[in-house]
């Protein structure tokens, strides 16, 4: 099974120079979590996700039209291939810890998106194209945290 036998097409995108607000009305308007961010030319440079929108928006404690998208976009792009195996892919998305990978043309454009969501569709198929365990083992390992939680000593 390849990702583009899964991946949803046509991944709503928004440029690296936009606004985050512009960000969240495109993530409001189309019901995504994230965003692939391209150049001017229409490559993925990185990703943007409503998290950190979200954290952002505690950073400043204001308007989220003068932050930039560019500000706070993921800068490493993690992403695969349509012709990539989806074993590959989901490999990937445990590795870098990632919930959506954006999938990619041999010139960077986006052709997709394949989400945890769409795996999970998957392995919920009759036909069982991905198995259950290995979407189990996935959401583990997107669900341990990365930074060990901060202790709150009551003195403070």
């Amino acid at each position: 099974m390849k990702v583009a036998d899964l991946m949803t097409p046509e991944p709503v995108t928004i440029p690296r120079d936009e606004t985050l607000l512009a960000a969240v009305v495109q993530m409001r308007f189309h019901d995504v979590g994230s965003l692939p961010v391209v150049d001017p030319s229409g490559v993925v440079l990185g990703m943007i996700t409503d998290r950190d929108v979200a954290l952002s928006a505690l950073k400043v404690e204001g308007s989220l039209a003068g932050l930039y998208v560019a500000d706070v976009m993921s800068r490493t792009l993690h992403a695969c291939h349509a012709g990539d195996t989806i074993r590959h892919a989901e490999e990937l998305m445990r590795k870098y810890r990632v919930r959506r990978l954006p999938v990619i043309d041999e010139r960077g454009a986006p052709l997709g998106i394949l989400s945890l969501a769409d795996l999970a569709l998957a392995a919920s198929d009759t036909l069982h194209i991905f198995q259950a365990r290995d979407l189990a083992r996935l959401v583990a390992a997107l669900s341990t945290p990365k930074v060990p939680p901060e202790r709150h000593d009551e003195k403070d």
